[in-house]
């Protein structure tokens, strides 16, 4: 049990490195890795993982943001895109004017789909 609760505690250490490696970061995209920020042609330049996330319900879309919400505020390496645009999934206009997320409900394209596999 013990050596479960490390396992969990050091999960970052068990992704695959050459996984980790490969995620693109911030950094990747900066002229001078000096500054903290992107400029706005660096953010321009970024290739964005492209997505969407299929759900049957809103009910389903509330529970997704609120669980991306949860994980926007954990502990997490914020400096992989992927992750810090996953991260931000809860966001939508009445988070914040203007905003919106990628989580889209469509009862009948999520029942066309729902048994395929990944």
């Amino acid at each position: 049990m013990r050596e479960q609760i490390n396992k969990v505690k050091n999960f970052g250490q068990f992704i695959n490195k050459n996984k980790k490696e490969s995620m693109k970061k911030y950094d990747d995209y900066k002229t001078d890795k000096s500054k903290r920020d992107l400029t706005k042609e660096e953010l321009n330049k970024i290739d964005w993982t492209k997505y969407k996330i299929i759900v049957p319900t809103e009910k389903d879309k509330k529970e997704l943001e609120a669980a991306f919400e949860h994980i926007h505020y954990s502990d997490i390496d914020t400096d992989f895109i992927t992750v810090n645009q996953l991260a931000h999934e809860y966001l939508n206009d009445d988070v914040a004017k203007g905003t919106y997320n990628n989580i889209i409900v469509d009862e009948t394209l999520f029942k066309s789909i729902e048994n395929r596999k990944g």
